[in-house]
């Protein structure tokens, strides 16, 4: 709808974010539809009530991050100049008998006008740059991100990979895992892994005693029925443990989730062999009921959300509330009782570029490191990118030629970032041996080296 003020006077911004600017009258939020250095006009769906008793107005700072709020403190600085019930519709299509009302009041107070001033120079500011600049361009001039090093790239990902194997800090980590003590994790996350442990000779030399059989997220990495069979018959016959690990469910793959998911349950009954499966979607635990004697399910990574991405750093008041960061859902009472009535004992974990702080409810914990997942597509990013020449063309894939195998993306050195088959994922260089240990006597007892 077109604002009123502009039939009272020039000078008029209209439509900015109520997250920037807006109005508190007589301390019920309202939207501020337009506004000028002298004018306003309040729009709310139940007419306020006049006379106007209290005005404050709020705007966001985007250097401290914080907002800043003034009070017009003397009520003879307002008066009102226009109330009208108007035609409301968020289509705007034909009256569909909705109403609105506007009131503009005229104010004559110069803490307003700063205020005023100040947000519509920041907003425009926004604006040009969001328009007429690059993203990590409009990024510098916002939070002074270093866009100057986003040429540099690493030549392949073996040299990207290696870089990371010699960071001083990782390689200690790294060493002091080994010798922990905790249990630790072989990772089969893809069809040459797969084929890699198949073909391993029995005395072969492998780290940890569990298997973690399956990709958390890509469904297109589950090996097989065929492969999946020999896997488990080759872990009982070498007397491993194994975690099965599934990811997100789809409408079309239930069947063929139940389909494998009786098979397995039908094997551990035949070797007596309960194992672990990793949940990534509710509507697996509704699949795994009835089958608890056998098959435990742990919560998984996709599932355990929290804030993740290396660029976080570069946001304001990223540093000053790094400690509301440090919880998540299994940190509620709540969430965790339902989780241990569908029979959850244990969740898996990140290492995420800032300290956690885990569950007390779970006794169980898994800790993924010293690589963290920041976004997953279902519409693969990498398969658009080899098919169709443009990542953002994705569908979902059915039959996939695993691209995976061959290509990852890179991303600019400096963000330790590296994009494979679906998933993002970015490598947590604040992982310290001080962090590991605060980490193990909040529960963790099993390390799954992911680098």
């Amino acid at each position: 709808m077109e604002s009123e003020l502009k039939k009272i006077t020039d000078n008029v911004v209209e439509d900015i974010p109520g997250s920037l600017f807006t109005c508190f009258y007589n301390g019920q939020e309202v939207r501020l539809w337009a506004c000028s250095p002298e004018y306003v006009e309040l729009r709310s769906a139940d007419r306020l009530v006049s006379p106007c008793r209290s005005l404050h107005f709020s705007c966001y700072r985007g250097s401290t991050g914080y907002y800043e709020t003034i009070e017009i403190a003397d009520m003879q600085d307002i008066s009102m100049i226009q109330e009208k019930e108007l035609p409301f519709s968020c289509l705007r299509t034909e009256d569909n008998g909705c109403k609105a009302w506007s009131m503009i009041l005229h104010i004559e107070n110069a803490a307003y006008k700063d205020m005023f001033q100040f947000v519509t120079k920041q907003y425009y500011n926004y604006i040009l740059l969001r328009s007429e600049s690059y993203d990590n361009t409009f990024s510098r001039e916002l939070v002074g991100y270093p866009a100057d090093r986003d040429n540099c790239y690493a030549n392949s990902y073996e040299e990207w990979r290696r870089e990371r194997l010699e960071h001083s800090q990782i390689k200690e980590i790294r060493s002091n895992v080994l010798s922990s003590g905790l249990e630790l994790v072989q990772s089969l996350d893809n069809q040459e892994a797969y084929q890699t442990y198949l073909n391993q000779q029995k005395n072969h030399t492998c780290v940890g005693n569990r298997l973690y059989i399956g990709n958390q997220y890509c469904h297109n990495l589950f090996p097989d029925r065929s492969t999946l069979q020999a896997l488990l018959d080759k872990a009982y016959n070498e007397h491993r443990e194994v975690t099965l690990v599934t990811t997100y469910l789809r409408q079309s793959m239930i069947q063929q989730t139940k389909d494998w998911l009786q098979d397995v349950y039908e094997w551990c009954i035949a070797h007596d062999f309960p194992m672990e499966v990793i949940v990534n979607d509710w509507g697996m635990f509704s699949l795994l009921e009835g089958k608890e004697k056998y098959l435990t399910p742990v919560l998984g990574l996709l599932l355990n959300k929290r804030r993740k991405d290396p660029r976080y750093v570069y946001k304001t008041g990223y540093q000053q509330n790094l400690s509301q960061m440090a919880d998540n859902q299994l940190n509620q009472t709540l969430f965790v009782r339902y989780l241990q009535e569908t029979g959850v004992q244990r969740a898996e974990y990140e290492a995420c570029g800032y300290p956690m702080e885990l569950s007390r409810g779970l006794p169980y914990k898994t800790l993924h490191l010293p690589m963290y997942q920041t976004n997953t597509s279902q519409y693969c990013p990498l398969y658009a990118l080899c098919r169709n020449g443009n990542r953002a063309r994705q569908h979902f894939v059915i039959e996939c030629p695993q691209y995976c195998k061959d290509y990852v993306c890179l991303y600019p050195r400096h963000l330790n970032l590296v994009g494979r088959y679906n998933s993002l994922f970015a490598l947590d260089e604040g992982i310290t041996q001080e962090l590991l240990a605060q980490y193990i006597r909040q529960g963790v007892d099993r390390i799954v080296w992911n680098l």
